[in-house]
């Protein structure tokens, strides 16, 4: 159901002579006079002698589940404002207009706060319709979002690479970070967590803005900055100097502060860099001998490929890689020529290490591999145009 203005509505209420305390009363009539609950506790809606039974179950789970404490989620269910459409202007004589106004604005809030506002447990016992009003209860609510999103922002899985939201209903947060600002920071609301804190807490724009730009941007970036790991990072960095990865990949001294003036020119401290640098070396041991890799290309109209010089710049995430190019808009604008997806095989001996440490470090985002001369010798598996 559309959102509509408030200088909308108080045009439609001003038309009608009505101001909110009357809307409010009327709503309040409606409510008591055509609703009411069947013995299974199935919200009805009754009038001209026959009653309807609504898919709103009156229920402390359907509360929890279905409304999470929050009145707006009864849009959801628009078989409520067909029968209410029914009453307001066949009986009640109003047109569709005002109907749709009260409706959405005072008929939904009054049945929230008749039938389900008495099943909220204490610590959430308020009416979010009149949030706006009460500066105080707006914070208790946001920090509830708050709260509940941090408990349930966690890495994907064992590579650390990617943070999603409620197993995985919003995939891939890190997307949108700016590496390139100091501190890093976020170019923009990823859209799927904005349609999820509007569509399943009721949040208005600016709220969602509150809440991300705010706080949990800083909690999203501080993950993907720290890498973080499901044990102690003191310990962790002693296992790791016992291990040989510095004997499998060969770093020199000079190699290795130059790496570590970059972390240090990013305002990181010794200690995390020094952990970043030995997870970076562990993840590069770890790789496979045969490694499929991405690649985006942008082609002239004659669709000629190089393909004995593919490039330098790959990654592994493929979901990660079109995602941040489509929000980004890099592919239908800021490049010259038809965008195609590359699909490669490498031998682990052709990355070029420095230059992968270093990108890594620089742009964690973007998880670049960097292959030798300009990607030659690489397998090509697949050519897509996007």
């Amino acid at each position: 159901m559309s959102k509509i203005s408030k200088k909308y509505k108080e045009e439609v209420l001003d038309k009608y002579g009505i101001n909110i305390d009357s809307s409010d009363r009327l709503a309040k009539k409606i409510v008591n006079k055509y609703t009411t609950v069947d013995k299974e506790g199935y919200l009805n809606i009754c009038w001209a002698g026959k009653c309807r039974r609504t898919a709103v179950w009156v229920d402390e789970d359907f509360l929890i589940d279905e409304l999470n404490y929050n009145w707006k989620k009864l849009t959801n269910h628009k078989g409520l404002y067909d029968h209410f459409l029914d009453i307001m202007v066949d009986e009640l004589g109003f047109d569709s207009d005002f109907s749709m106004i009260v409706f959405v604005n005072f008929v939904l809030p009054e049945i929230y706060d008749v039938y389900f506002k008495p099943l909220e447990p204490d610590y959430i016992n308020e009416s979010f319709r009149n949030h706006i009003d009460n500066e105080e209860k707006q914070k208790k609510y946001l920090e509830h979002i708050y709260n509940d999103l941090i408990k349930n922002t966690k890495w994907r899985d064992a590579s650390f690479r990617d943070i999603d939201v409620y197993d995985g209903k919003c995939k891939s947060l890190q997307v949108g970070i700016n590496w390139s600002t100091y501190p890093p920071s976020y170019s923009y609301i990823p859209v799927c967590l904005q349609i999820y804190l509007t569509d399943t807490w009721g949040l208005t724009y600016e709220e969602v803005e509150e809440l991300f730009w705010g706080r949990y941007d800083k909690h999203v970036i501080n993950m993907k900055l720290i890498r973080h790991q499901p044990y102690n990072l003191i310990e962790s960095m002693d296992r790791n100097k016992n291990n040989t990865i510095k004997e499998q990949i060969n770093i020199s001294n000079e190699d290795r502060e130059f790496m570590f003036r970059t972390y240090k020119e990013m305002g990181l401290d010794e200690e995390w860099a020094q952990y970043d640098f030995e997870e970076l070396l562990k993840w590069l041991d770890t790789l496979p001998e045969k490694i499929i890799l991405y690649r985006l290309l942008y082609i002239d109209d004659d669709n000629i490929i190089n393909r004995e010089e593919l490039g330098d710049h790959y990654t592994q995430e493929k979901e990660s890689l079109l995602h941040n190019h489509y929000t980004k808009g890099s592919i239908y604008g800021g490049h010259w020529g038809n965008p195609v997806l590359l699909t490669v095989e490498a031998d682990k001996d052709q990355i070029d290490i420095l230059n992968t440490l270093h990108n890594n470090i620089l742009y964690p985002h973007e998880e670049e591999i960097t292959l030798k001369n300009k990607g030659r010798g690489v397998n090509i598996i697949k050519v897509e145009e996007l």
